[in-house]
């Protein structure tokens, strides 16, 4: 009898940690699929280190007195006028490939510098100038292709500078296969195409706003909103002041402003060594500019007394990038390389499905053990 007992009670300790390790078990099992699912999607980062193709694109010419020439296209086009020229792409990967070529406008990237838009996205409408004999390329790896255009000015274009681009995009289709798993990886790269038309220039900026973004202990972040209004690219520098209710000076932060295309908005991210303590201050902003190429220099730009509350350590109504107006991004000015990555939706249903599965059951066998009598 009394071994009975022992035995008894024995099944009573066994039953009752079974659960808790039962859950263990769950949680392990959930985390090792976590990390395959994490494996998973970071398969484009193991994809790229394969053998495969890589464009780039580049001006045909430069020209020694026009050092810009060498980065990107630039011409200078009267009214009506049309002029060819020709776009050098290149497969710098290790396997062939086909890319495919498009217009695109020319856009102002957040804290300045040229950006473009999507295929099929336009803005200002530069992109409806260029004209593309060649749509798609297939390379070796080494190959080049020459890819002729043309730019026709409309006879009623407005005088200054106009930017579109051309982009080349690549796109690897044997990363796929054909029962729904797999990972499509795209890339693209693009150069701006600058057009100077002849006629009265001028530099004319305008801050549109000013507010704190965030801060924690490294500092405060401001955002600046500006608006080009002239008819050149512009560059610049400034100072914002940072005050309290009642004017007095706590901190300043100078800035610089990367390139603002003609007739384009874009903001500056601006971090201060400061941490406002919950309560009103007011902001300043004094911008002076010039135009990226020539002489033309604007006023100075500037905004005062612009009131932010700090609430529990943030701003009580957090300054974010306007979206309505923002199209999406292509790749920056210069050749610099975007990947795309999409994951099928068949790998991610499977992934979770896996997941799902799992839980299930190891919270079945939880259940029934915790349902199991005891002798």
């Amino acid at each position: 009898m009394t071994i009975d007992r022992n035995m008894t009670e024995d099944r009573k300790v066994r039953t009752a940690v079974s659960p808790a390790r039962a859950v263990a078990i769950a949680l392990a099992c959930l985390a090792l699929l976590a990390a395959c699912t994490v494996a998973l999607l970071a398969w484009p980062s193991v994809v790229s280190g394969e053998a495969e193709a890589s464009f780039g694109i580049r001006p045909t010419e430069a020209n020694p007195d026009k050092p810009e020439t060498f980065s990107f296209f630039s011409h200078e086009i009267l009214p009506g006028e049309t002029i060819e020229d020709a776009a050098m792409v290149e497969n710098h990967g290790g396997a062939r490939g086909t890319a495919k070529i498009y217009v695109v406008d020319g856009i102002t990237a957040i804290n300045g510098g040229t950006t473009f838009t999507s295929d099929g996205y336009q803005t200002h409408g530069t992109l409806n100038w260029l004209g593309l004999e060649v749509v798609e390329v297939t390379l070796d790896p080494g190959e080049s292709a020459l890819v002729p255009f043309t730019v026709s000015v409309p006879a009623d274009a407005a005088p200054g500078e106009h930017v579109a681009g051309l982009v080349v995009e690549g796109f690897d289709p044997s990363e796929t296969d054909g029962d729904g798993f797999g990972v499509a990886v795209v890339k693209r790269t693009g150069v701006a195409v600058l057009v100077d038309v002849p006629g009265v220039r001028f530099a004319d900026l305008d801050i549109t706003g000013v507010g704190l973004s965030q801060q924690d202990d490294s500092g405060a972040v401001f955002l600046l909103d500006v608006r080009n209004k002239g008819n050149v690219s512009l560059r610049g520098s400034g100072v914002l002041t940072i005050k309290d209710s009642k004017g007095n000076e706590l901190a300043t932060a100078p800035f610089d402003m990367d390139t603002i295309l003609p007739e384009d908005q874009t903001s500056f991210y601006i971090n201060a060594p400061i941490l406002l303590e919950d309560g009103d201050y007011l902001i300043d902003a004094t911008a002076d500019y010039g135009a990226s190429r020539g002489d033309e220099v604007g006023t100075a730009a500037f905004i005062q007394n612009v009131e932010v509350t700090v609430v529990d350590g943030q701003p009580k109504v957090e300054k974010v990038v306007p979206k309505a107006d923002a199209p999406p991004e292509v790749v920056s000015i210069g050749g610099i390389e975007e990947t795309e990555t999409s994951v099928n939706v068949a790998m991610i249903v499977a992934i979770l499905g896996a997941i799902a599965l799992a839980a299930g059951a190891t919270g079945s066998l939880v259940w029934r053990r915790r349902r199991q009598p005891v002798d």
